[in-house]
């Protein structure tokens, strides 16, 4: 569910792109953006960007039901979903065993449920070796409308953040390093969420770890979690990986 509105998607309605600043995304897959209702009565519809209701049924939001019975594997659950989403049929059991086997992942012996903790460059390299090249940004590389230029026209987008920034009421239970909330978490974007003007509000997300297929964070909550994080990133693929939800790579 999200985290500030419940959105309910029954509305299918096409509209226009809203107007926001010119990125360069001429090859890509043109965006769509349908109306969906909230229950808050200060902006009773939104524009989603996207196919995040699509991604919330056909994508992993369930870490740890591996067959090696590892749980911290965050990061490698959201590179199965952008093959996924690519078209590449590798799955949680699939990316786990690769990782464990080439060292892409965290292992601790004595306490293996905790094994699986990967790094964004592990992340990269797990896609490179399925086929999709990808490139790392740091917060003070991008900003909020480059990323949501990346979901709505097709790319793969990983999330690394501070997750209990990013949920109300557990902002106490963040890590910190220097002061700074410490990046902990990975999670697979798949929407943007837009008011009727076309102002960018926040995005969907995949999340393993909270077992939610659709979870919203605010532009407020990324300032929190990702801006403000210490080692946070994002991953990206370097082409669109699918048009509206329509695979554009072959299954590996």
């Amino acid at each position: 569910m999200f985290e500030e509105f419940d959105v309910f998607f029954d509305k299918t309605e096409s509209t226009d792109v809203p107007e926001r600043q010119e990125i360069d995304e001429s090859d890509a897959p043109k965006p769509s953006f349908h109306l969906a209702t909230t229950n808050n009565p200060d902006m009773p519809e939104v524009l989603v960007g996207g196919v995040p209701e699509l991604w919330a049924e056909k994508l992993d939001s369930e870490q740890g039901d591996n067959e090696f019975e590892i749980e911290q594997c965050c990061g490698l659950v959201t590179v199965s979903n952008i093959l996924q989403m690519a078209g590449i049929d590798k799955t949680e059991d699939n990316i786990v065993e690769y990782a464990l086997d080439h060292r892409l992942c965290r292992v601790r012996p004595f306490h293996w449920s905790q094994s699986g903790g990967s790094t964004v460059y592990n992340q990269q390299k797990l896609l490179e070796v399925h086929g999709v090249e990808s490139d790392i940004y740091l917060p003070t590389e991008i900003d909020y409308e480059q990323m949501a230029s990346w979901v709505e026209n097709g790319r793969g987008v990983v999330l690394n953040h501070s997750v209990y920034m990013t949920i109300d009421g557990m902002e106490d239970r963040a890590r910190t390093f220097f002061g700074k909330p410490l990046s902990n978490h990975a999670v697979t974007m798949t929407g943007t969420v837009r008011d009727p003007d076309g102002e960018l509000l926040g995005f969907t997300v995949c999340d393993s770890g909270a077992r939610d297929g659709m979870r919203f964070i605010s532009l407020d909550q990324m300032d929190a979690g990702f801006k403000d994080a210490f080692g946070s990133s994002v991953l990206v693929t370097s082409d669109p990986i699918h048009d509206n939800g329509k695979p554009l790579l072959q299954t590996a």
